[in-house]
């Protein structure tokens, strides 16, 4: 169709958008892709999927295989295209020429729709090259666009009794080792592929051939690689192990052993966030039996009864007497000898006769007349 083009949309009708001739609208633009989009009314709103390419309205964007409400007045982007959308009425809708069929001219731009009942959509098309849209419209001719409109049937891809159908289509392009379904989502009104697919790899080829596909169905399915890989990243920022492996239906399974109760409660509240995780077999760590104490030998019991002459003889110290108790003071690069007054006393001094000849953290010695002793002290 060529710039200022427009067609009418009911609600009982739906209105294909690409560059390919079998679409109700055919826009050979730039960034506009065979199957590009799909308009049709859902509960009194128009809505739009985008099957092969991505649309966006104001501030909301579309890929492909999602969907998102039209505003009215708010231009659809496909591409470089412009689709204004707006309530047809009979202020802006030209009246046929009973001669020539042709329309009017309505705001300077020519129209092509034809009002089914009050309160239908107009979707008027405006482009950046306009020259070039009118001359692929005077290529393909109205009589050719009108055979392509009435070869295409949308609603029979879409037709849930083609549930069948698309499920046999399903394992002819299954990856090996997936676990796929085919749904029909009657709310988006739309055939979708749902289950799992072992790496996300296979994941971008499937999405290609669902592209591929007539029956435009939507990627609903996980990839097990991308699960696991969500999954371990969440179990890694919480300063847990696990070495997550894929156990089908969307189970996955820790090989190694959790170490306690407490961590494989915490796995299992990570594995909600995934999407796709049903379930986490974890297997907690065999507990470690505690360590007994090391035997303690029975040491013999020492009297504690006064001895008596015959049993222990305390021999008598005649040698040089102290008159205090002493105690040792280490500094950084110091260290000193206290008496009982609180004098200090370094190696070579003095003390009640005796001179000091070494100070350890707890034992001084004292040498007098040739004679070494050594004193058992107390560190400070």
């Amino acid at each position: 169709m060529h710039a200022g083009a427009s067609a009418a949309l009911s609600e009982a009708e739906r209105c294909v958008i690409g560059s390919d001739t079998i679409c109700n609208i055919t826009l050979a633009d730039e960034g506009v892709m065979p199957i590009h989009c799909v308009l049709y009314w859902q509960d009194g709103r128009l809505k739009c999927d985008a099957i092969q390419g991505a649309v966006r309205n104001g501030p909301e964007r579309a890929g492909p295989g999602e969907s998102l409400r039209v505003r009215t007045g708010v231009p659809l982007q496909c591409g470089v295209t412009q689709v204004l959308v707006e309530s047809l009425d009979a202020a802006c809708v030209g009246e046929a020429d009973p001669l020539t069929g042709a329309d009017s001219l309505a705001g300077g731009r020519r129209r092509f729709s034809v009002p089914l009942f009050s309160g239908a959509t107009s979707i008027d098309v405006s482009r950046k090259f306009r020259l070039f849209a009118l001359g692929a419209f005077l290529a393909l001719g109205l009589s050719g666009v009108a055979v392509a409109i009435a070869n295409w049937s949308d609603d029979a891809q879409t037709d849930p009794h083609l549930l069948g159908d698309v499920q046999a289509w399903l394992r002819t392009v299954s990856p090996p080792g997936s676990e796929l379904r085919a749904i029909y989502d009657r709310e988006a009104r739309r055939f979708a592929i749902a289950g799992y697919v072992p790496t996300d790899y296979q994941g971008e080829l499937l999405k290609r051939s669902l592209r591929e596909s007539t029956y435009f169905p939507r990627a609903d399915f996980i990839s097990a690689e991308g699960m696991i890989g969500s999954f371990v990243r969440l179990v890694q920022m919480e300063k847990l192990m696990c070495v997550a492996e894929y156990a089908g239906n969307g189970h996955l399974k820790c090989s190694n052993p959790v170490a306690t109760q407490e961590h494989a409660t915490r796995m299992r509240m990570l594995a909600r966030q995934v999407p796709g995780v049903t379930e986490v077999d974890l297997q907690l760590a065999p507990a470690v039996p505690p360590t007994p104490a090391p035997a303690i030998a029975a040491v013999p019991a020492v009297s504690t009864a006064a001895a008596t002459p015959e049993s222990s003889v305390v021999p008598r110290w005649d040698g040089p007497q102290l008159k205090g108790k002493l105690s040792v003071w280490i500094l950084k690069k110091d260290r000193f000898v206290l008496d009982w007054r609180g004098i200090k006393y370094r190696r070579g001094d003095v003390i009640d006769g005796m001179t000091v000849d070494k100070i350890t953290v707890d034992e001084v010695d004292l040498s007098r007349d040739g004679n070494l002793y050594s004193v058992i002290v107390a560190s400070q």
